[in-house]
């Protein structure tokens, strides 16, 4: 469907429309940021309770090693779907952003670099103040967060000797793929600036 260039909507119509946006943006970007703690939350006290039963239980070294490749498989979807989570909130910020340099707020931009702000393509106002972040930052942690639950199990395994070196090759080459994965897809993940154009198509005759 085209837009109709000829309908006019009011000028205050149109700002409230952009506030509800902004309302809207701000609390899906928040669930986003916080649902996927929340899950991996849940998977490690799983996690947990299958490691103690399969490092302390008397259970066979192939049992053993499937068991700690299915909690390294689990959280590497986690992990993936984390990563995916990012890409969607990071999106949202970009037009949070945008709502805010029409309004003159600055909640979400001052957590933006300064030279950020300053880039002509992205047409966004500068702020009065920068907050700057510090290490860790919440990716950081998930990718920390993301190796301890896929590796522990078979670190864990190999120092008491209770489960086959083979548990933990296996779940290094999960891991190394699903992170690898990840970097790749952030690396594709963009925000194309579309310009309108004239597409006034000829008229018939």
């Amino acid at each position: 469907m085209q837009r109709d260039d000829n309908i006019s909507i009011p000028l205050e119509d149109r700002m409230k429309a952009r506030l509800v946006e902004y309302q809207a943006g701000t609390s899906a970007y928040l669930s986003a940021d916080n649902f996927p703690w929340q899950v991996g939350a849940v998977l490690m006290v799983a996690a947990t309770i299958l490691w103690g039963v399969v490092l302390i239980g008397n259970v066979d070294a192939n049992s053993t090693s499937i068991g700690l490749w299915l909690v390294s498989l689990i959280f590497s979807v986690w992990y993936l779907y984390a990563n995916h989570n990012r890409q969607i909130y990071l999106m949202m910020l970009r037009t949070l952003a945008e709502i805010e340099s029409e309004f003159g707020m600055e909640f979400n931009r001052r957590f933006w670099k300064t030279e950020d702000l300053k880039n002509p393509e992205l047409n966004l106002a500068p702020t009065r103040y920068e907050y700057v972040l510090r290490f860790p930052r919440g990716h950081q942690l998930n990718c920390a967060f993301y190796i301890l639950g896929s590796l522990g199990g078979p670190v864990a395994a190999c120092v008491l000797g209770t489960g086959p070196g083979s548990a933990l090759v296996v779940a290094v080459i999960i891991t190394i793929a699903t992170i690898t994965i990840a970097h790749v897809s952030n690396h594709f993940a963009t925000v194309r600036l579309r310009k309108e154009k004239d597409t006034t198509s000829p008229t018939s005759g």
